[in-house]
Formats: structure tokens, sequence, C-alpha cells
């Protein structure tokens, strides 16, 4: 803040306004609301002053996201569209392709999938243009989420298979990771164990505690769909220690938690006459999972 301060005393408003989004954006991380809100405000108030369009861009998109960040979907919504706007009065590509993805998942969270597809699908198109290919593998995963909320299992494949397939080529292990965890249930045994030995392939020491969350998600799908002799004991000591993995990293994206993999846990309970235990997985899914409109919930619901 001292730096921020001398700048403020010098009135050099145009020098400040980045520093004032950075640390903005750094509190919105740390889920420091109220802080983060107070400088990305200013930052955003600045910068129209200045009618600095690209920086103008880059503010609302960071207030877009701190409002998506506590659901607060009307107000981030309207934040993205009018960067959207400016990036399409500067023909800036990468920026709307940024845009268009941040709607995509405030849509989908409101379970207005037909609109989030719509926008992921304009997103990757721009993103196919300009070549970046982890903005590509971004916005294929983010289609195959949107095709498992349809119900489109086989498109679902196709697309978060082809997300993995680039990350690969980018050597991006955490992003594979996480988009194994939300392809698995939907692959057949066959690839089900090709990937999952893929997986054990990194070492696993170096995983983070949210890529070991995500890696013991896939293992607990992989006990429960294809180990015959799994128990509820078996499955209730791997939930319990996803159930810790969780709290540990504070995950809040529905994407990132293991929703399916206790929707396939709970499934197994109710098979292996364990129904109030298959409860307790559906409940703590449920939990999760909270107002959003997804696919599993009214099947979590009934269990």
């Amino acid at each position: 803040f001292p730096v921020t301060i001398r700048m403020r005393t010098l009135g050099d408003k145009r020098r400040i306004a980045y520093p004032l989004y950075a640390l903005g954006d750094i509190k919105r991380k740390k889920r420091e609301f109220k802080e983060a809100e107070k400088l990305l405000s200013e930052s955003l108030q600045i910068r129209r002053k200045l009618e600095d369009k690209i920086g103008l861009s880059i503010s609302l998109t960071g207030l877009g996201n701190l409002y998506e960040n506590q659901k607060k979907y009307e107000e981030a919504e309207k934040f993205h569209l009018e960067s959207l706007e400016i990036d399409r009065q500067l023909d800036n590509k990468k920026g709307i392709g940024v845009s268009l993805s941040n709607l995509g998942k405030i849509y989908k969270d409101q379970g207005k999938i037909e609109d989030a597809e719509k926008a992921h699908l304009e997103s990757l198109e721009i993103k196919r243009q300009l070549g970046d290919k982890k903005s590509i593998s971004a916005s294929l995963s983010n289609l195959g989420i949107i095709y498992f909320e349809q119900g489109n299992d086989k498109a679902a494949v196709e697309q978060l298979t082809e997300s993995i397939k680039l990350k690969r080529e980018l050597n991006e292990v955490s992003g594979i990771i996480a988009t194994t965890h939300r392809v698995f249930s939907l692959l057949n045994k066959e690839a089900q164990g090709l990937y999952f030995t893929k997986l054990s392939e990194f070492d696993l020491t170096k995983f983070s505690a949210k890529e070991n969350c995500w890696f013991t998600n896939i293992q607990l799908m992989d006990a429960c769909m294809n180990d015959d002799s799994i128990s509820s004991a078996d499955i209730r000591k791997i939930s319990t220690y996803i159930i810790e993995l969780c709290q540990q990293n504070v995950i809040r994206d529905i994407d990132d938690l293991p929703v399916e993999a206790f929707y396939v846990a709970a499934k197994k309970l109710i098979q292996l006459n364990a129904p109030e235990e298959a409860q307790e997985l559906a409940k703590k899914a449920l939990e999760w999972i909270g107002n959003r409109k997804t696919r599993r919930k009214e099947e979590l619901e009934s269990i």
C-alpha cells in the first residue's frame, strides 16, 4: 500500500489504477470481499474518468469475478457483459474470449444451460483462431461440463478427452487431474483403467492438497465402479478423507467438488445394502450443490 499512497499524493491516477486493480484481485482471491470491492471499484472509477477502455474492461472483469465468487450472479453478469461490449468495440479477441467464458460459467451455475453452451462455443471459436492451446483446453473442459449437465455424455466425453489431450501436450499436470476427475465416471471400464494408469505415472508426492483431492475422487469412483471386493467401510474411509481434503482447500467451485464421486459411491452403498450411509453421502453432496441447478441434484435427493 505505501507505493499506492505515494502515487495518490502525486495525483497520478493513470498509474494507480492498475495497482488498485491488482491489490483488489489479490483480496478477491483471499476472499476478503469487502476490501476487494473497494479497491476494484476505485480502479474502475479512475479508468472510466480516463476513458481507458482496455483498463476499463480489465476492471469490469475483476468486479464480475468478485460478484461471481459471492454468487451474486446478476451483478456479475452486468459487469462481464459491459466488459464484453468494450472488447467487441476494440476487437480485442482475447478479452472477448475471456468475457464469454466468464458469462458461460455464470449461466451454468444459474441453470441457463443453453446460454452457457452458446457463450462457451463462441469463446472456443475465438480461442481456436488465436491458437492459444491453454485457453482452448479450458473452453473444451467448460463445454464438456455443459454437455454433461445436458445429459449428452457422448459429447461430454469428446470435449473433456480432447481437453486432456491438449493439457498433456502442455504438461499441465493439475489440469489433467482436474479434467480426468470430471470425465472419469462417463468412461467405459477399459478407458477408466487407461486414464487411471496414466495418472499413477505422476509423482503423487508432489500433488497439492487440491490435486490430491481430485485424485482421491477418481480412486473412489474407480473402486466403486470396478472393484467388486470394496466394502461400505472402505467407501466410508475414502469419503471421510475426501471431506477432510475439501475442508483444507476450501474448495467451492461445483465442478471441483466431489459431487460425482459421492453420487457414484452412494449408488454403490445402496448395492451393498447400506442405505443410511448412502444417504449420508448424498446429503453431503447436496450440501455442496446448495442452490445451484445441476444434473445429479434430483437423483441425490431421491437416495
